[in-house]
């Protein structure tokens, strides 16, 4: 009996513990905790980050040692920022105050109404330069963090300081003459002298100062001759008697109107790259105001009309040495500047048309030029770009890389030689995203490959393995990761560094697609081998299709922080030097109090014999006795989720799965597969064939399923609706209808919404008129009339990325025909509702799937509509006791 007791004590307490756990609520939502803002100190052996709603209505700032010996928490700060010699964290606090902690230690020092902080200084030499607002009028404090001796300089209007620490720059008002005075401030001898005096109306500010701490640019507002504002631009290097003016609005190269906002030097100082904007207000427009739409347009005129008040925006480049300005950036052109070790070269487009018209209008496919920025001359590299799948210069300037959709390769271009190469010619495998394309042309696995070996190449990966390309094109690609990958059905990229490598092991992330299992690898780059496994596991580390954190390394030392997360784990921190051990820094577990979920990967057949994946999400307190309700969500492939943590919040769009899940509901999410020229079929075969599969489960109520989608993942709802009666409920946010008249229309931005059908997402492959037939059979509102699932829409007037006609249109042709439907407008919402709106419309979908799926009470919103009068006054929230929720229509 004793023994009876004790097992059934034993199985019996687990089971109460769950259940006593609290449902998730609409409570939660503005006060779940959740870890951000990580950073690690250069030397790693301090990390900091902020948890936010801890305490509930604000955050705190933890910062740890990274052995796990000491740690200070500060409620209420923010920005933390570590200075380059690990002995400091500043951050600030309660808005206006900089606090400043030294590492290890407890001693703390605030500084109060700081109102700008520069940390500046190389090696042990570190300065921080604070501006504050006192009693006497604004001062500036600089703080020598190397011996904590402070300095004050009155009455400061603004400053700048170089990297170095070497050069400080002040701006004062003289109290007897009122001109603006700009000092230069040698610290190293503590030597100060004037470089600007003079009469200035406006603001004085923009101070850059270049690396050797020998130059500086800056920027003078006054009122131009016919009172239009207009800025200066100033320069001084040491050794010149006063600072000079190098541009202001009348400078001759400069085009007319344009007002100067930015300046920053080369990295060799020799250059000083300026930016400029301009609105043309010059026309007076007394004249009939008629919009004239002309076939000739680069841009349709609604889109025209939306730019109208923007500025354009020039580039152009000071060459000290011949003491000429050019402008390198003119109106209608896109320059992409050169990160590199060097700035001698930029590369330009011209972009005088909407970007996703290049798949059908020539004049969209633009030419690609470098760009010479001390002259600014420009040399041709390619007549016609598709789109800007430019990955730039190689850290050292010598070639650019790109890569052509059309012929689905990359290319070199020798910016010496003026040679172009295609360099991955001779991958045996698709570099290009080709199973899973839209209808327009395939873009790259890589599509940022950052990653260069020194003297050997760049890397880039197909959909498994890593590849080493020769920017000369005389070497063949060579596979890094030995085929690896593809062989273990493992994908590969590289996520430290970006830029140049200079170390031969570097740390791969992994994914395995099969399992969705995460973790990291590390790489012999010496010569081509199998990666080695350093962990892997049932997490979410990070990945690009999902999401996740990228470890961050220290600077000077060996050492990371990683992120791990799965679907019952929130977001913690760990910290390693080997990707094999790691110490954890942060316990952040809210779900652990609430009827939290758990996931399964599942997979069947579709009704076209596909194998496909889905997600069920169950309730942690799952009863397989029982029979549950289900909702189905989809969007494109979301299987790859598995292990992501969903944080509990409002409905805004996509549903939010904790919520629903710890309140009684089964969530699936099925993958669809598209196949061109059919997404309808696609939805159907997808998702019908998952109802079907779930239908056999023993603890699915096949009576009460429902599905739910945003968007895309909404037009699939809509697509189903219509030819299937498996469903009990439906509701639809943001979602197309009629692939006619979406195809002809504009979004608010004044752009076309044709590209979205012919090789977007729904992938018709083909205009209106090449393939009618598809556009029909694909929208549901020419099926409304088979729809017998009660549905509720979510549309709302500023949508801009679906217009909310097809809403409308969804709307009325369901209310023509006496369907169950009801439609949810939201004033300030637009493609997804935040703040109120989302709360209100969570309230609903929870509302109308609790009365189709658990047999609940309709509320009066539902039984009786709301009418206009009471907009913003009463919700219908309320229940009656009546339960049927037709609609008279003859009434």
């Amino acid at each position: 009996m004793k023994l009876f007791l004790f097992l059934f004590f034993c199985i019996a307490f687990p089971l109460s513990i769950t259940a006593q756990k609290k449902i998730i609520d609409s409570t939660v939502f503005d006060r779940w905790p959740t870890l951000n803002s990580p950073a690690i100190s250069a030397n790693g052996k301090y990390v900091v980050y902020i948890v936010d709603k801890i305490p509930s209505d604000g955050y705190t700032l933890v910062i740890h040692a990274s052995d796990g010996k000491w740690k200070k928490e500060i409620v209420g700060a923010l920005y933390p920022r570590f200075t380059e010699d690990s002995r400091w964290l500043l951050c600030n606090f309660n808005t206006d105050s900089l606090c400043l902690l030294e590492l290890g230690t407890e001693r703390t020092k605030y500084y109060s109404h700081v109102q700008k902080y520069e940390v500046v200084g190389l090696g042990r030499r570190q300065w921080i330069a604070m501006k504050r607002r006192g009693n006497g009028g604004n001062h500036l404090l600089l703080r020598d963090l190397t011996n904590g001796t402070d300095k004050v300089f009155p009455d400061v209007i603004d400053f700048g300081f170089s990297k170095n620490g070497k050069s400080l720059v002040i701006e004062r008002t003289d109290q007897l003459s009122q001109r603006k005075v700009i000092e230069w401030i040698n610290t190293e001898k503590w030597e100060s002298w004037i470089i600007f005096n003079k009469e200035v109306q406006g603001q004085v500010g923009n101070f850059t100062i270049d690396s050797e701490g020998k130059q500086v640019v800056f920027l003078t507002l006054k009122q131009d001759t016919n009172a239009q504002p207009s800025k200066c631009l100033w320069y001084y290097k040491v050794g010149m008697e006063q600072a000079a003016e190098k541009l202001n609005s009348r400078t001759p190269s400069l085009p007319a109107g344009c007002i100067i906002s930015d300046a920053k030097f080369s990295p060799d100082g020799s250059r000083i790259f300026f930016e400029a904007k301009a609105v043309d207000k010059s026309r007076q427009r007394s004249g009939v105001m008629v919009d004239i739409w002309s076939y000739t347009d680069d841009k349709l005129q609604a889109k025209q009309l939306d730019e109208i008040n923007s500025p354009v925006t020039y580039k152009g480049v000071i060459n000290l040495e011949k003491n000429e300005a050019i402008i390198i950036q003119g109106r209608n052109e896109q320059l992409y500047e050169n990160r590199g070790e060097t700035n001698d070269y930029s590369l330009l487009t011209t972009n005088p048309c909407y970007f996703e018209e290049n798949n059908w209008r020539s004049s969209c496919r633009v030419p690609l030029y470098l760009v010479n920025t001390r002259d600014g001359t420009r040399r041709l590299i390619k007549d016609s770009m598709v789109f800007s799948d430019l990955n730039g210069f190689s850290p050292d300037g010598k070639y650019v890389l790109y890569y052509d959709p059309q012929k689905q390769a990359y290319f070199s271009y020798s910016v010496g030689v003026g040679k172009t190469v295609n360099i991955a010619q001779n991958i045996p495998f698709p570099i290009s995203d080709v199973p899973h394309a839209r209808a327009g042309l395939p873009k790259p696995y890589s599509l940022l490959p950052r990653s260069w070996l020194p003297g050997k190449g760049v890397i880039i990966n197909d959909e498994y393995d890593l590849w080493l390309l020769d920017p000369t094109g005389t070497n063949s690609p060579i596979c890094l990761t030995n085929g690896y990958g593809r062989a273990n059905g493992i994908m590969f990229r590289i996520i430290y560094p970006f830029g140049l490598i200079t170390e031969q092991q570097v740390i791969l992330v992994a994914f395995r697609p099969s399992d969705k299992t995460n973790g990291f690898y590390s790489l012999n780059l010496a010569k081509p081998a199998n990666p080695e496994l350093l962990t892997m596991g049932p997490y979410l580390y990070c990945w690009q299709s999902v999401g996740g954190q990228s470890p961050i390394k220290a600077k000077a030392a060996k050492t990371w922080i990683i992120q791990r997360r799965s679907e019952s784990e929130s977001p913690n921190l760990f910290i390693t030097k080997d990707f094999k051990s790691f110490l954890r820094l942060s316990s952040l577990q809210p779900q652990s109090n609430y009827n939290w979920l758990t996931t399964e990967l599942h997979e069947w057949k579709t009704l076209d014999g596909k194998k496909m994946q889905g997600i069920l999400y169950k309730p942690e307190n799952f009863d397989p006795s029982r029979k549950y309700p289900v909702i189905f969500h989809f969007y494109e492939e979301k299987s790859d989720e598995l292990h992501q943590y969903l944080i509990p919040e409002a409905t805004g769009h996509h549903i939010n799965i904790p919520h629903f899940v710890s309140n009684g509901y089964l969530i699936f999410v099925p993958d669809i597969h598209y196949t061109l020229t059919e997404p309808a079929v696609s939805v159907y075969n997808a998702v019908v064939s998952a109802a079907q599969y779930l239908s056999n489960l023993p603890f699915v109520d096949s009576a009460r399923m429902g599905m739910q989608g945003h968007s895309f993942g909404a037009y699939g709802v809509n697509v189903l609706v219509t030819k299937t009666n498996l469903f009990a409920a439906a509701a639809e946010a943001a979602g197309v209808v009629d692939f006619v008249s979406g195809y002809g229309s504009i979004v608010k931005d004044g752009n076309s919404t044709a590209f979205k059908y012919e090789y977007g997402q729904y992938r018709i492959g083909a205009t209106l008129w090449q393939k009618p037939d598809l556009y029909v059979s694909n929208s549901p509102i020419f099926y409304a009339d088979k729809v017998n699932t009660p549905i509720l829409i979510m549309h709302c007037k500023n949508d801009g990325a679906v217009p909310f006609e097809q809403g409308i249109e969804w709307y009325t042709a369901l209310r023509r025909l006496g369907k169950k439907v009801w439609m949810l407008q939201y004033d300030d919402g637009g493609h997804q509702l935040g703040g109120k709106e989302a709360n209100d419309y969570t309230i609903r979908l929870m509302q109308f799937f609790d009365h189709y799926l658990k047999g609940k009470p309709a509320p009066k919103w539902m039984i009786n509509g709301m009418p206009a009068t009471l907009k913003g006054i009463a919700t219908g929230f309320e229940y009656e006791p009546i339960n049927s929720t037709s609609v008279n229509l003859d009434k």
